[in-house]
């Protein structure tokens, strides 16, 4: 019987450490007349068990098959949680959150009112795709990345509708957030 307690009890230490909080980003479209955007936000034990998934949309957050309206989470003190967190954190030191990109399949259409300025900004985030997707994969695979950027003249337009898969362990997440400080006391 003691076994099996303590092999439980391994089981879900090892599960919490090894854990994984997986973003994937579906859609985001900007423009005058309309915002929409659509992503999920999951935690796997072991990065591959699913234990939460959270679907947020334009309508508000699905969890477990309830739809939560933004109005209502930001009326709870959540808000000022973030807020207190954010002031709270050493200005001296940068914190560093590691993330990997699993995946990323994505068309991108991005306009603005004058020609020249799309195409700058067209061919600036073409080349910044790049270099940010070769730091951040674990191993370059042409079946895993997939993406166009593409010009819309004469339209204030971002519209983003593909999938980027993005892995955080969830102990680096913790250490961002919660992270307290050592003062070390003269003698």
């Amino acid at each position: 019987m003691l076994n099996i307690v303590f092999f439980c009890i391994a089981f879900i230490f090892g599960g919490v450490f090894s854990s994984k909080m997986k973003i994937r980003i579906e859609k985001i479209e900007l423009n005058i007349n309309n915002v929409n955007f659509k992503f999920r936000i999951g935690i796997f034990l072991f990065s591959f068990l699913k234990i939460l998934e959270l679907k947020c949309d334009k309508n508000g957050v699905k969890i477990l098959g309830k739809t939560f309206s933004y109005k209502r989470i930001f009326n709870i003190d959540l808000k000022e949680l973030i807020l207190k967190i954010l002031k709270n954190r050493d200005k001296n030191k940068k914190n560093k959150l590691d993330f990997k990109i699993d995946l990323a399949k994505f068309t991108l259409k991005l306009g603005t009112e004058d020609m020249f300025i799309t195409v700058f900004l067209v061919t600036l985030l073409s080349g910044l795709f790049t270099e940010f997707l070769k730091n951040k994969m674990k191993k370059i695979n042409n079946r895993k990345i997939a993406y166009k950027v593409l010009p819309e003249f004469n339209k204030t337009e971002f519209f983003y509708e593909g999938k980027i898969d993005i892995s955080i362990k969830t102990l680096d997440l913790k250490s961002l957030v919660f992270k307290k400080q050592i003062k070390i006391k003269d003698t």
